[in-house]
């Protein structure tokens, strides 16, 4: 299976479903293309693709953010960055614990981006997931992929933004659950739809979104299956994985 990102915008890199409400700084990868009607032939190939779109959506948002500051401007003092600090590669700060109990192995060459402003430091990673040994049917197309970003916003107040954008993710239909205690607003999102004239193909994201201070932090985890075929992992099992990972990784960045 293969399972590109979904797109949308965000705050400062996060990526959300193509049918989302606009978002606030976050491009993210490219649409997940229709799955095709033999599903083993070119799946990690067309996810190759999608991840290296994902890093140049990055890019261009970055340069729309620092170009047109208007574009995020809002009411309101910057919240502080908490002890949060740019690296230059979020990649290698992810030890992604939990989904390594789930999956295989990481992607040997994950893309990783940073870019540093006086407005906006702005970090991104994508990489791939094979499922194998650990819990999978030892299929070597079955792939998930994982893509992270974080912002560190200094000039603005983004509390608005981010919350705006959880509403527009209920709207387009996401199952929300909050995060309570967990930096100062936190929720995971939920979708799972049927992609391309296939109906028996079903495209699923599970992201995890938070805001510290100014510090936003996106985790998004993709995935495919077809009905009575392929499975994905619970969805709770994905959950956790995505909670206990991401307080790895804010650890690695300068959170407490």
């Amino acid at each position: 299976m293969t399972t590109p990102p979904r797109t949308g915008t965000g705050y400062g890199g996060f990526p959300a479903q193509q049918t989302a409400a606009p978002g606030y700084g976050h491009p993210a990868p490219p649409p997940a293309q229709p799955a095709p009607e033999s599903p083993r032939g070119n799946l990690r190939r067309n996810a190759g693709w999608a991840f290296v779109g994902a890093a140049l959506a990055s890019v261009v948002w970055t340069a729309v953010v620092l170009a047109v500051p208007g574009m995020v401007t809002t009411k309101g003092s910057p919240l502080g960055l908490r002890g949060y600090q740019a690296v230059d590669d979020l990649c290698a700060k992810a030890k992604l614990v939990k989904f390594s109990q789930i999956y295989r192995k990481p992607d040997d060459t994950p893309n990783h981006r940073t870019d540093r402003a006086p407005a906006l430091d702005s970090m991104s990673c994508v990489l791939t997931l094979q499922q194998g040994s650990v819990g999978g049917s030892g299929d070597d197309t079955d792939y998930a992929s994982l893509y992270a970003q974080v912002g560190l916003h200094k000039a603005v107040n983004v509390s608005a933004e981010f919350d705006a954008e959880k509403a527009g993710r209920r709207q387009a239909g996401y199952r929300i659950t909050d995060v309570p205690g967990f930096g100062d607003s936190a929720y995971t999102a939920y979708r799972d739809e049927t992609s391309g004239s296939d109906k028996s193909w079903h495209s699923v994201t599970h992201e995890l979104l938070l805001r510290e201070g100014g510090m936003t932090y996106y985790l998004s985890w993709s995935g495919s299956y077809q009905d009575g075929k392929t499975g994905v992992p619970e969805q709770e099992t994905i959950r956790q994985a995505l909670l206990a990972d991401s307080r790895d990784l804010l650890k690695a960045i300068g959170g407490r």
